[in-house]
């Protein structure tokens, strides 16, 4: 219409903008996500029965859901939950999913994070919450991707390891590798968790986990992206 149309709308107080945004996406999807929780857990109905799945809380089941959802149409998904929302939970819930599909599974962690993920993967530890869960998966550090000799923490050979074998990689902390810079000789733990653990394998699916996956630039995510 005419561009002066424009200017015979009232002022409106922000509230009332807001209102109406939230009315329109209410109106666009409604009751969708809880409608997809439901059917998800009707169709995986020993998932649904999991330790880990009936610990999370509604909004987390939410986060799993979407994530899986993405995953299997993108094979990746960046889960970006602020601190102390749970996204170490959300992540063992979609690892428990894929395990429970049999897929090999490697988690990439800060050292300072390592005895986190390995005390739910270890059966044998009687603290272990998610033991009956049976969650299988593999941890190693991000330090491991710089090493070719030696071994890890959890007495893997890591000269002789086979990084390209897994289906799910869950990598901690992925604004760790938010840097991009390449040797000329050599390579760098982006270079290698790109061609020796990724592109290895043809459909290798990837779930990053960051709080903070744009620390200065927004370089950050689109290199976490790549």
């Amino acid at each position: 219409g005419d561009h002066r149309d424009l200017h015979s709308f009232p002022t409106r107080r922000s509230s009332d903008l807001e209102f109406i945004y939230y009315f329109t996406l209410n109106e666009l999807f409604g009751n969708k996500i809880d409608e997809g929780v439901q059917r998800f857990e009707r169709d995986n109905t020993g998932f649904k029965e999991s330790i880990i799945w009936n610990m999370l809380f509604d909004f987390q089941k939410e986060a799993v859901l979407y994530a899986i959802q993405k995953i299997n149409k993108y094979n990746g998904c960046i889960i970006a939950d602020s601190v102390g929302l749970g996204k170490t939970f959300e992540a063992l819930a979609v690892i428990k999913y894929f395990s429970d599909r049999q897929d090999n599974i490697l988690v990439l962690t800060p050292a300072k994070l390592y005895n986190n993920w390995d005390s739910y993967r270890d059966n044998d530890y009687g603290d272990n919450p998610l033991a009956d869960d049976n969650i299988r998966y593999k941890v190693l550090c991000h330090t491991d991707l710089s090493r070719y000799s030696g071994t890890s923490r959890s007495g893997i050979d890591l000269e002789r390891f086979d990084w390209s074998r897994f289906d799910l990689i869950v990598i901690d902390e992925s604004h760790n590798f938010r840097n991009r810079t390449e040797k000329e000789e050599g390579e760098t733990r982006y270079q290698r968790l790109l061609e020796t653990v990724v592109k290895k394998r043809n459909r290798t699916k990837v779930l990053l986990l960051s709080a903070t996956p744009v620390n200065n630039r927004f370089n950050d995510l689109k290199n976490q992206l790549r």
